[in-house]
């Protein structure tokens, strides 16, 4: 799959003390599909995940390269077995 303009992907937080935490993020723009970079905002827990507020701007950010949750990157949501 690639990811395309308001699609929802999965982000890990890299810093700080919600480094590893998965957080929901919406694609605002696709860099290079070969490279799969991409502009995110990103659903944090505002002040308990070190924020602000709760939307955070990401950019050029990469795709996992195992798929997986990886700090500082990107990668598709699980499905769920119903």
């Amino acid at each position: 799959m690639n990811p395309t303009i308001g699609r929802i992907v999965h982000y890990t937080l890299p810093d700080g003390h919600s480094a590893g935490q998965i957080r929901p993020a919406i694609v605002v723009r696709v860099w290079d599909d070969s490279y799969r970079a991409i502009q995110l905002q990103v659903f944090v827990d505002g002040t308990n995940d070190g924020f602000d507020n709760g939307v955070v701007w990401k950019t050029s950010v990469m795709q996992s390269d195992s798929g997986e949750p990886e700090n500082g990157r990107w990668h598709w949501p699980k499905r769920e077995n119903a």
